[in-house]
């Protein structure tokens, strides 16, 4: 990226930490107030332009060509107002890949649906404490802002439903291709559920081409195993296993029809 990448300790960074080049914030606290009081004025909006800071742009094969990478910000829809709003973070928009060789250009663009936010960004909390003063009685408010802790189990901030993938060659339609994911709120779930698990996992695909007719599709079915019968490995969650009643188990991606032949991964 042509951004220089910021100190450190930098000040100047959107709530998901990414760089946002506001170097004029003295603090992290956002501009808020309660009461007549106010407090903070950090600007912590994401910038697309900072963002990119230290991330890979272009990416050169020994046989000449080379990969581009376009980024934009992570964007969701309010679902009550349905209001599109940018929140930070980056995602993949376009990969570029130009042969030197055959003189081609071959273009991959995203589409992105179904945002969920995985993690909420800030907490507003009033705290309510009686002391006495002199006999009297006095209710006290306290005010609190704070960010949530990144160091947990759940892997991304953002997640999608759904992610179609458009191809472009030479500037001519190409196709394009449907990824649903299984895709639920993670803070409704138990970490170690089945659905917690399995949750980010690859639902559905369909192929499509330049005409818009389905080529291709896969339903993915999930099913627990115990590795004391089937054989491994199983890998799920950050590579962790979770044991049920000290049976060890792990989840296996299932392709094909619910009943008759199927093939395992």
């Amino acid at each position: 990226s042509p951004t220089s990448v910021p100190p450190r300790y930098t000040k100047a960074v959107e709530y998901w930490g990414y760089y946002n080049g506001q170097t004029t914030n003295s603090n992290l606290v956002p501009p808020g107030q309660f009461g007549s009081e106010t407090y903070g004025g950090a600007n912590r909006n994401p910038v697309l332009s900072y963002a990119q800071a230290g991330t890979l742009q272009k990416l050169h094969f020994p046989t000449g060509g080379y990969n581009e990478f376009i980024y934009e910000l992570h964007e969701h829809v309010n679902p009550i107002s349905q209001v599109t709003t940018t929140i930070g973070g980056l995602r993949l928009e376009t990969i570029k890949t130009f042969e030197a060789a055959m003189n081609q250009v071959n273009e991959k663009t995203f589409l992105y649906e179904d945002a969920k936010i995985q993690r909420k960004l800030r907490f507003d909390e009033i705290k309510y404490t009686k002391k006495k003063v002199s006999g009297q009685e006095f209710t006290c408010a306290s005010y609190y802002r704070y960010s949530n802790n990144r160091s947990t189990a759940v892997d991304s901030d953002i997640s999608y439903g759904k992610v179609t993938e458009k191809q472009v060659h030479n500037g001519v339609d190409n196709g394009y291709t449907v990824n649903v994911f299984i895709n639920e709120d993670i803070s409704t779930l138990d970490p170690v559920s089945v659905a917690a698990i399995n949750n980010g996992k690859l639902d559905y695909q369909g192929i499509y081409d330049e005409n818009n007719n389905l080529v291709q599709e896969t339903d993915n079915f999930y099913t627990k195993a115990s590795l004391s019968t089937v054989s491994g490995p199983f890998t799920d969650l950050n590579g962790a296993y979770f044991t049920t009643n000290e049976t060890v188990i792990g989840y296996r991606k299932r392709t094909g029809p619910q009943t008759g032949q199927q093939s395992y991964e």
